[in-house]
């Protein structure tokens, strides 16, 4: 009887085991699955959205603005939107009208085998979509957002409808589409996270049951810990911050970061700089203050910390406890291992409501702070960064493509000779233009962005290319800026006199050294301008006179000619001081047996008066404009 008693027990114990299974196994798997889709559709409405506002859809989408899209440009468009599918994660972004009951595509992305060229691109612009879904008609009829699972001639897809209204009234659709097999996936992997959560039922009995929870819960917990939550100081993480953004009536976000922190590891050991961060974080943890609420504290990075907390008071009011709070984090004291008392120093920037880009509000605010010196910069002070980096991330998309679509092109201008007046030689200078060939932005505008997209010496490679084969077409001499940045890089510059190496004419290409730019050491100069010199280049200093320029720096090198700054000619008769250093570089460079070249030329007085000063050669817009061509002729002086 004690047998079978054990025996039944045992089977009973199995079946609830595996009913109990089952039934996690259920749970789990739908949970997994319902939140998996969530994130899916989550990413397909951010994607629209981003889509649109990326495309101006408002205002190219009017009537007026959709007759005039062309081929050209509406593969232009094309091509943007697969960069911007690629960067969001989806495999079509495309926008559509409805005319007299039917519906149109306006713009598309390709697919990646028509971008490598492997199959034809397709136009799209205005052809007919006869297999449009259901949602999609309803999304045209009641404004509505839609999503559909769908088949058509491009395969099976999940996808979102936006409907969105342009600036003359005309109805358009977003459309952003993802492979349903990616949503079919979603089963298959939610089905085995939950399989192997409640795989602890199988491998034991049901007396162990309590304990595989315990252990289970234990487990998430740490996990939990592990990605929400800072490893070092326990104090909650980025991830946790942005989802805490979300549930935070009247939200007020601080970040701040602590100056010179580096010093502290690099002087006194890392073990030592996680201690004092701990203490640190501890320290900014306790603050507390009557109007204060649901006061939480995150580390984001190294030194970097960030404060939420409940705030619904008036502006002053904000800024009083901001300040208070600032006191209050300087006011602590560390020792260091030598004895001596630290306090730190702090940049805050701040912002509040209910904004969806709080987060990024607060950084440009604390931007603001650490470009200005500041203490606490909320970010209504810190707006213009705003503006101006999201105006700069449309920017530097536009450069990126002109550069890649061959449109910073080389203008140039004339330098002539200041006795004969005979054109020497062209400077090379680079402009941005679209695809009618009109100028759309100045290289002050541009380079900075080039360089942050580190696409600078590939800008440089480029220009100088193209300037060479135009200037070989009429046997024409040229002169070409180059910085610090295409001589710092070994692999640039190797490049770079590879490229003038291999033209037909190397002795006829001239090269500019800003001077403004020579603070790469003097050594590494020198080898760069001699081997430049190697094959057959002459090399000068570009705007020499400029604050002051050290004048010592021209004798030690081995250089051809000097330009004058562009400050120096236009202010000659205004500035005494201005015209002693024209006539000392002029002097220096008669010495050294080196060529002089006045800039800014704008007058024929201006050129004559350069003339009788001993310089060589002048340039500038009297003689003539720049210009896309290389000329032969320039106005006399």
């Amino acid at each position: 009887m004690f047998r079978k008693l054990n025996r039944q027990h045992c089977r009973l114990i199995l079946i609830f085991a595996a009913v109990l299974f089952c039934c996690e196994l259920s749970i789990v798997f739908l949970k997994e699955k319902a939140n998996a889709e969530k994130v899916l559709d989550e990413k397909l409405v951010e994607a629209a959205s981003i889509a649109d506002l990326y495309l101006d859809g408002r205002s190219l989408h009017n009537q007026a603005s959709i007759e005039a899209i062309t081929q050209t440009s509406e593969k232009h468009w094309a091509y943007r939107l697969e960069t911007l599918s690629q960067a969001l994660g989806v495999t079509y972004i495309y926008t559509m009208v409805q005319r007299n009951g039917e519906i149109y595509f306006v713009l598309s992305n390709p697919t990646p085998e028509e971008v490598a060229g492997e199959l034809p691109y397709e136009y799209m612009f205005l052809s007919r979509y006869d297999e449009a879904p259901e949602e999609l008609k309803q999304s045209f009829a009641g404004a509505i957002s839609q999503f559909s699972n769908y088949d058509d001639r491009w395969g099976s897809f999940r996808s979102h409808f936006l409907p969105r209204q342009s600036e003359d009234g005309t109805a358009y659709v977003v459309g952003v589409d993802i492979p349903i097999q990616t949503v079919a996936a979603l089963g298959a992997s939610s089905f085995f996270i939950a399989a192997r959560r409640s795989l602890f039922f199988i491998i034991l009995a049901l007396p162990f049951l309590l304990i595989s929870l315990k252990l289970s819960t234990r487990l998430w917990r740490e996990r939990e810990q592990h990605y929400l939550f800072d490893e070092l100081t326990g104090l909650s993480n980025k991830r946790k911050l942005l989802k805490d953004l979300d549930d935070t009536a009247y939200p007020s976000l601080v970040i701040l970061n602590v100056d010179q922190f580096r010093k502290i590891s690099n002087g006194f050991g890392l073990a030592f700089g996680d201690e004092v961060l701990r203490a640190f974080a501890y320290h900014l943890s306790t603050y507390r203050h009557d109007d204060v609420t649901s006061y939480r504290c995150y580390r984001l990075q190294s030194d970097e910390f960030a404060v939420l907390a409940a705030l619904n008071l008036p502006y002053e009011q904000r800024l009083a406890i901001f300040q208070d709070f600032y006191n209050y984090v300087v006011s602590r004291k560390f020792r260091m291992p030598d004895s001596s008392i630290v306090s730190f120093r702090v940049k805050m920037g701040v912002a509040w409501g209910d904004e969806d880009d709080l987060f990024l509000r607060a950084e440009m605010a604390l931007r603001k702070a650490r470009d200005t010196n500041s203490s606490v910069v909320p970010f209504n002070e810190a707006e213009d960064v705003y503006r101006v980096y999201r105006q700069n991330l449309v920017k530097m998309e536009d450069v990126k493509t002109a550069l890649y679509e061959r449109r910073i092109v080389p203008y140039f201008h004339p330098i002539v000779d200041a006795t004969s007046g005979l054109i020497e030689k062209h400077e090379v200078l680079a402009r941005m233009v679209d695809t009618e060939g009109n100028i759309v932005m100045m290289p002050d505008e541009f380079i900075p962005l080039l360089k942050q997209m580190r696409l600078y010496n590939r800008f440089t490679l480029q220009l100088i290319e193209n300037a060479i084969h135009q200037a070989n077409a009429v046997s024409a001499d040229i002169s070409v800026n180059i910085s610090t940045q295409d001589i710092g890089s070994e692999r640039a510059f190797s490049e770079l006199v590879s490229l003038v190496r291999n033209s037909k004419r190397p002795e006829s290409i001239h090269f500019e050294l800003l001077e403004s730019d020579s603070l790469i050491e003097l050594d590494t100069l020198i080898v760069a301008i001699l081997e430049l010199k190697k094959i057959n280049c002459r090399v000068g200093l570009d705007d020499l006179g400029k604050e002051y320029s050290n004048f010592d720096r021209l004798m030690a090198l081995p250089i051809d000619f000097v330009k004058l700054d562009r400050y120096v000619m236009p202010n000659l008769d205004r500035d005494i001081e201005i015209r002693n250093i024209a006539e000392k570089v002029i002097d220096f460079a008669k010495h050294k047996n080196v060529a002089t070249v006045a800039e800014f030329c704008s007058s024929r007085e201006i050129c004559r008066r350069a003339r009788a000063m001993g310089i060589d050669f002048v340039q500038g817009f009297h003689l003539a404009k720049p210009c896309p061509r290389i000329l032969t002729e320039v106005s006399t002086f």
